[in-house]
């Protein structure tokens, strides 16, 4: 499933092959992830894709802000891109790093056959590593970020955080 900025993020670089596909996704979208005909794209494009690969892609694609694994390298990214293949990426935690496991700024293009994507219980800690390492998804920039606090930091030493691509808190001890 995608959130609603994913989506959003997906129309803006996927056009659709016929009106009828348009229609079918703008259907499908309007009572799967509460988008209004306002947030679709009304042109088509020869060649482009169908309903069916929209529905694929909403399935089981990747979108951003996403975290995955590479299975090949054992390394995790973040999608910057919603998109069928290939797939963006904007930061990197590799498993090969000498000194201990840190986020990186690394864009690179990633093959999706060799992307999996992590459980809920990984995704969460994923994310709260690249908080605790001061960094975020930002969504209008679609990069690797400086995170901005979003709640001040209390004196207990307890932080918390607005997960933007979630849209829930997290809050985790900073010491």
């Amino acid at each position: 499933m995608k959130t609603k900025k994913q989506v959003i993020d997906f129309f803006k670089s996927n056009h659709f092959a016929s009106a009828e596909d348009c229609e079918m996704v703008s259907l499908f979208c309007q009572s799967n992830c509460g988008l209004t005909p306002k947030d679709f794209p009304t042109f088509t494009e020869s060649g482009a894709i169908n309903s069916q690969t929209f529905i694929d892609w909403y399935r089981n694609g990747f979108g951003i802000g996403d975290i995955v694994l590479d299975e090949k390298t054992g390394s995790y990214h973040v999608i910057s891109s919603s998109s069928i293949s290939p797939v963006q990426s904007c930061a990197i935690l590799s498993n090969l790093e000498e000194n201990g496991k840190k986020w990186k700024k690394e864009n690179c293009e990633l093959d999706s056959n060799r992307l999996s994507t992590v459980s809920d219980i990984d995704n969460k800690t994923l994310t709260i590593s690249l908080a605790k390492q001061g960094f975020e998804f930002d969504y209008e920039k679609k990069d690797f970020a400086q995170k901005v606090h979003t709640r001040n930091q209390r004196a207990c030493g307890i932080f918390l955080w607005q997960l933007y691509w979630t849209g829930g808190c997290q809050i985790y001890k900073s010491c």
